[in-house]
């Protein structure tokens, strides 16, 4: 099950360190592919296409806050690998 919530990303450095910003992710619950989100969050590392994601409540989060929208067709790919077993 994949849905859409809302996040925060980090941004910042130096003399500004710790800043956040609103920002979106794509929450993806384990399922029968794979059964675990610590599974899945390292299959996606190992991916044709990596993708860096985050584990929140036992799900895994694809924040999109520095996702170009170019790049977006490829890190849905590489979850539909990892997910589908492809």
């Amino acid at each position: 099950t994949c849905t859409v919530i809302e996040s925060r990303g980090c941004y910042g450095g130096g003399s500004m360190p710790g800043r956040d910003i609103a920002s979106f992710a794509v929450r993806i619950e384990p399922g029968v592919t794979i059964p675990s989100a610590d599974r899945m969050l390292r299959a996606l590392l190992r991916a044709s296409m990596p993708v860096v994601a985050v584990l929140r409540e036992g799900c895994v989060c694809l924040d999109v806050l520095a996702v170009g929208e170019a790049e977006i067709p490829l890190a849905a790919d590489a979850v539909r690998e990892v997910v589908c077993g492809i």
